[in-house]
């Protein structure tokens, strides 16, 4: 855990490492979600599209509390927490819903929304223990946020995206094999962003070093950034 004092001298306005990377992540969702927006309206019968429209703009939801809550509220200690658990909300319900898209692609004949409520309601266990002890994030005097989650949360969380974006990256990985052209390189860009994202990004959550916190908002954003050009690559 992080000495709530080291944040005293800093200037919670200012833009901090931390609060650029979720700002980023924001405006990067922002875009994607847009594009997708776009191909929504041209066919709006494509459950994929659909499926991805909404998981990430309920992501994009969760960064933009993550990112309001670093670059406005880190010195209020009991808003601040709370941002962070209506954060997390967006961010298991997001991870959830998103499990429809690799049932879409796999298992076209399987009901989506039958995953969608397990995982749902394996998160709110998680959430459970969230709401029994709110996090205490502080934003550190090198502009590094440490969330200061509960320890069995913060495990929950990890496993958690483990256990619902690593099958998705498989699975991607899994189309990419039988595909070519175009469709390989979006399957495989798609599986290493899903992977890069749910290893490294629940990180931060489960680690007090700062070093570490910094690969690990680093290496998500780079991995939202391949999720995009992913979905988004059209070039034979």
């Amino acid at each position: 855990m992080v000495d709530g004092k080291t944040i005293m001298a800093y200037n919670p306005y200012m833009l901090s490492f931390s609060g650029l990377i979720f700002l980023l992540d924001t405006v990067i969702l922002g875009l994607f979600d847009y594009k997708l927006w776009k191909y929504q309206r041209k066919d709006r019968t494509n459950k994929m599209v659909n499926a991805f429209f909404v998981t990430i703009f309920i992501l994009m939801l969760a960064y933009f509390s993550y990112a309001v809550g670093i670059l406005f509220f880190s010195k209020d200690t009991y808003w601040f927490g709370r941002i962070e658990v209506i954060a997390d909300v967006f961010l298991y319900i997001s991870f959830a819903y998103g499990i429809k898209i690799p049932f879409l692609i796999r298992f076209p004949r399987v009901n989506p929304n039958k995953p969608f409520l397990a995982l749902l309601g394996l998160s709110s266990i998680a959430l459970f223990f969230e709401f029994l002890q709110i996090p205490n994030p502080i934003l550190n005097s090198s502009g590094i946020i440490h969330w200061n989650m509960d320890i069995t949360s913060s495990y929950l969380l990890y496993a958690t995206a483990l256990l619902m974006w690593i099958p998705t990256s498989y699975i991607f990985f899994n189309e990419g094999k039988k595909a070519s052209g175009a469709q390989k390189k979006r399957y495989f860009l798609m599986a290493a962003s899903y992977f890069l994202i749910c290893t490294f990004a629940p990180l931060m959550d489960v680690t007090s070093k700062d070093y570490l916190i910094i690969i690990s908002q680093t290496v998500m954003t780079i991995g939202y950034i391949l999720l995009s050009v992913g979905v988004l690559y059209k070039r034979k």
